[in-house]
């Protein structure tokens, strides 16, 4: 496309400034080679047409020649508008995804030296490009795209600014115990006690907040969104599982399934989960991370995760009769 605008510029140029008759002109431009008529091409040639009947006073040629351009020019226009309409439509969902830490905050290291940090930002710009190409339809917003701190709070502004559809928060798990392996998705539920003891202070607790408050709204949200968050965790889950499986034997691959827990960063007003790709603790896993086949691997199961829960999600609305 772009070589033939510039012989189309070429060729309006060529008509434009040089005093030959229209003969001329259409054998220049059939010189332009293969013969190929686009609205760029019709559009400048029918524009150095009017120009050099307006010089010639041919009044005829040149009154014919601006319908011809009128007419491509509302051709243009009006395929213009319905792109941008039918762009507009087919955003169906927004996800926004959380890369976890960031800046100051490196999270977890291992002992090879890896970041949680950084890992977490890789997976997540890999789950946007993915996503652009899988589901072209599906607007994503990243909470961060650098080596920037972003807190809790803001993380949550900005899934309600940008008014999204489904949250997911990337981590890396750390334990003291060397031999902890494998991958978890959770989701937020504060309906028991017993979870309250499983809240994450070493990343996902921010100092001076206000924990009795936060558990209050994270109560009334995790309840409007409890079903749906839980299916899109046991979604997300399985398409890790079947992603990782390809490349890693199902015996190395430890799936800890979907659970629920207090994570702060889940207190959003919609479906969210927060996975915990595999152990930075365990060496074995650390290496695992290090190989960008692995955490390739990791962004595809979590985007066919998202797919297949935004698929299932569309497949229950109601569909509107052919007479609505």
């Amino acid at each position: 496309m772009l070589i033939d605008l510039i012989q189309a510029l070429s060729f309006s140029r060529i008509c434009f400034f040089r005093q030959q008759p229209n003969k001329a002109c259409y054998e220049d431009y059939n010189k332009l080679g293969k013969h190929r008529l686009n609205l760029w091409k019709i559009y400048l040639f029918c524009w150095s047409v009017v120009i050099e009947a307006m010089e010639r006073k041919k009044a005829a040629l040149g009154l014919f020649s601006l319908c011809v351009l009128m007419a491509v020019f509302n051709a243009c226009a009006s395929r213009g508008t319905k792109i941008a309409k039918s762009a507009r439509s087919m955003v169906k969902a927004t996800i926004v995804i959380d890369a976890g830490h960031g800046g100051d905050d490196g999270g977890a290291v291992g002992d090879m030296g890896l970041k949680e940090k950084d890992l977490t930002l890789d997976i997540a710009l890999r789950v946007k490009r993915l996503i652009a190409r899988v589901m072209p339809n599906v607007r994503v917003v990243l909470t961060r795209e650098h080596d920037n701190f972003v807190g809790l709070e803001r993380r949550i502004s900005i899934a309600h600014e940008m008014r999204g559809d489904v949250f997911l928060s990337i981590h890396i798990n750390s334990s003291d115990n060397k031999d902890a392996s494998g991958f978890e998705v959770y989701s937020l539920d504060v309906a028991s006690e017993r979870h309250q003891d499983r809240l994450a202070v070493r990343e996902h607790k921010e100092p001076g907040t206000k924990g009795d408050v936060n558990y209050i709204l994270a109560d009334l949200r995790a309840n409007d969104n409890r079903a749906e968050s839980d299916r899109l965790a046991a979604s997300i889950s399985q398409g890790l599982s079947a992603q990782l499986s390809k490349k890693v034997s199902k015996n190395s691959i430890n799936d800890r399934g979907y659970n629920q827990a207090i994570f702060q960063v889940l207190f959003v007003k919609m479906p969210a989960v927060l996975t915990e790709l595999f152990f930075i603790s365990n060496p074995k896993e650390e290496r695992m991370l290090k190989n960008e086949a692995i955490r390739e691997l990791c962004a595809r199961g979590l985007v066919n995760g998202l797919n297949n829960y935004l698929k299932a999600k569309e497949e229950k609305k109601p569909k509107l009769s052919e007479g609505q």
